[in-house]
């Protein structure tokens, strides 16, 4: 897996160990107290890590995850990119995947010089995660404010699905974790019921809130990273406030684009949308930090929640999703999942010209233009979920899986 380190509080540039006899309390590792773990003066760092914020291009693999203590808690990469007023990202990860770009939750940009191009599969790769359980933090504040938080007993869930009607495999992820949480019709917000009003009443009802749909980071103006519903952006400025105070909130999974993405010379801290999700006061977030493709998510999830429902913890849960998801063969996806996500689908394009006719009939231009759109892509989707079952690992790309992450307790 790919990693990299970034500031934490200034000093704090070393590994965060976990778990130092039964507690999980994270301990920095200063400059000259290095606990022999990680030599940290920039001549030795240089082989290794790139810890300033301009040079985090330094990954750890396989070969060095021995300097590593068992249960180490790593900062998440700050992958680069500059485009537009609302800069996205554009994910090393990209360069290798088969095929044309995926359905993702949010905005991809490709370089002429990052064309995907065939690659074998990279399923006999071992990377970090395969050795390790890896949680982070942004700090060790919120760390603490985490700890200091009860425990949440219960288990119901809410989901926020779909806000803007154009991802074509969420609503069968969402459905899918309806059935297993018992999620009643309303904590489930769909399409255009996903307000930022009802998404505000929601979170501070239930206990597990699951929220699939577009997001986009801001790295120039942190503040107005946004998931985007069906009335308008819900800002990570906004999830700071005190209105926004989630008391009952034990776990978030954000199944968006960008969620943990950010850098910004406003704090040390990692400053994103995850980071506002456990300030308001969620004990854990699973998040993203790139632009994640919209089928592998929805396995993802799915195999996620299998894992927590199994009684795995929530970075465990995280490992072995992202582990069966890259393992899964095509012979397997065909058996397992393609009959029912192409029928899945076939109603999604069924129901998209049909709100595309009725655009046309109106004569609602604005409408009738987001509804060809949206039936382009649910058509391009079914050619693609036809070619899945005959590659031999159709998800073992570090693209697909590798972007998600557990923050928190």
């Amino acid at each position: 897996m790919f990693i990299k380190h970034s500031l934490i509080r200034g000093e704090q540039e070393g590994l965060l160990p976990l778990n130092r006899g039964e507690q999980e309390d994270l301990l920095p590792l200063n400059r000259g107290e290095q606990e022999g773990l990680l030599p940290l003066n920039r001549g030795e760092q240089e082989d290794l890590l790139s810890l300033n914020r301009g040079e985090q291009e330094g990954l750890l693999t396989a070969e060095q995850e021995g300097l590593l203590p068992e249960n180490a808690a790593i900062v998440p990469p700050l992958l680069r990119g500059v485009r537009g007023d609302l800069p996205p990202i554009v994910p090393p990860l990209l360069r290798g995947v088969r095929g044309d770009l995926p359905q993702t939750r949010g905005m991809v940009f490709v370089s002429k010089s990052s064309k995907p191009s065939a690659t074998k599969p990279v399923t006999n790769t071992t990377y970090l995660c395969d050795r390790f359980r890896i949680r982070l933090v942004p700090s060790c504040q919120i760390l603490h404010y985490c700890h200091q938080r009860p425990a949440i007993p219960g288990q119901e869930m809410g989901i926020v699905e779909d806000a803007t009607e154009d991802l074509p495999f969420t609503s069968f992820e969402c459905k899918t974790l309806a059935e297993m949480y018992d999620v009643p019709a309303e904590q489930r917000l769909q399409g255009r019921n996903a307000t930022v009003k009802s998404y505000q009443t929601l979170a501070q009802q239930v206990h597990i809130l699951h929220s699939s749909h577009h997001a986009q980071s801001n790295f120039m103006k942190p503040l107005e990273s946004q998931l985007r519903l069906a009335d308008g952006p819900l800002t990570l400025g906004q999830l700071f406030t005190p209105g926004w105070r989630m008391p009952n909130l034990s776990e978030v999974f954000a199944s968006a684009c960008e969620v943990n993405f950010t850098v910004t010379k406003v704090t040390d801290d990692l400053l994103s949308l995850a980071t506002g999700f456990l300030c308001a006061g969620a004990r854990s977030v699973v998040s993203t930090q790139w632009s994640v493709d919209d089928l592998a998510s929805a396995l993802l999830a799915i195999f996620y929640y299998d894992g927590r429902r199994s009684g795995m913890s929530r970075c465990q849960a995280l490992q072995q999703g992202q582990i069966k998801l890259r393992n899964l063969t095509g012979k397997e996806f065909a058996d397992n999942y393609q009959t029912q996500l192409t029928e899945h689908l076939e109603q999604k394009l069924k129901e998209a010209k049909a709100a595309k006719q009725n655009a046309k009939d109106q004569g609602d231009e604005e409408e009738l233009d987001k509804w060809v759109t949206i039936v382009d892509k649910f058509e391009i989707q079914q050619k693609r979920l036809e070619s899945l079952s005959k590659e031999d690992f159709p998800f073992a790309h570090p693209f697909f899986w590798a972007g998600f992450v557990s923050q928190g307790i």
